[in-house]
């Protein structure tokens, strides 16, 4: 443990920090369902490598979407619904995820930070935006395209899908097991690319395993705040928030 914990360059204090900021991105993907790359990554970015912060994150993200998609009442409906949209985001991602461990630092600091305050600023709007049931399959693949090559270079699927899922009016229950079956499945091909390139190792795995237990612990209890804290007044606040982090991440992409 203390080796990696000197291999982050942080003390224990500061390791100790990191465990409370995954508590704090599991509770917003409990409140929310949705968010916890786009919280723990910029943050994580801050103390590592994107490509590190990208792999440390790879068990909390697949445990918590699977824990939040595998709803036996919509994997089948889901699946048959948004096959297309899934299928051109794995695809995707398989050629983008090369360009993340190909780019410089600089680059990727700048790319992740344009994803961040663009996902802030669209969700703004994301609320009025209604589709016509007759665009629904044309446009399943373009945003499946989309999803997958933003996730390969930042592990952030989310905006796109997340806005048309959105705009599209499912159901809670029905979004939340959309999105984490979309997320697991576009996912799989960023993870074999880190590992296969050797960013997600034995160490990036074992940090990895340990952020599972604080993000679950905040998933849980993001849950419970979901019935007592207002959700607007909380995405508006995690907006500001993401908004400010995006904006320091293209300020080092920008070498400021």
């Amino acid at each position: 443990m203390s080796a990696l914990v000197a291999a982050l360059h942080v003390d224990l204090a500061g390791f100790l920090l990191l465990l409370a900021l995954q508590v704090v991105a599991g509770g917003v993907k409990g409140v929310l369902g949705i968010g916890l790359p786009l919280v723990a990554v910029p943050v994580l970015s801050q103390f590592m490598p994107v490509p590190t912060a990208i792999a440390a994150m790879t068990l909390p993200i697949l445990v918590s979407n699977l824990y939040q998609g595998l709803d036996r009442r919509f994997i089948g409906p889901t699946l048959r619904r948004f096959w297309p949209m899934i299928l051109a985001a794995m695809l995707t991602c398989l050629a983008s995820a090369r360009l993340l461990v190909a780019l410089d630092a600089r680059t990727t600091y700048l790319s992740l930070g344009v994803i961040v305050v663009a996902f802030a600023l669209f969700n703004l709007v994301a609320h009025r935006i209604v589709l016509p049931a007759r665009l629904e399959k044309p446009l399943g693949p373009v945003v499946g395209v989309l999803a997958g090559a933003l996730g390969g270079l930042s592990n952030f699927f989310g905006p796109p899908i997340i806005l048309y899922l959105v705009s599209l009016q499912l159901p809670k229950d029905a979004f939340v097991a959309a999105v984490g079956l979309a997320f697991v499945a576009a996912g799989l091909p960023l993870w074999g690319t880190l590992a296969a390139e050797g960013v997600l190792g034995p160490q990036e795995l074992l940090l990895s395993a340990i952020f599972v237990v604080p993000v679950m612990l905040g998933v849980l209890a993001g849950q419970r705040l979901r019935r007592i804290v207002p959700q607007q007044t909380f995405r508006r606040v995690l907006l500001a928030v993401l908004l400010l982090i995006g904006l320091s991440l293209v300020r080092r992409g920008l070498g400021w």
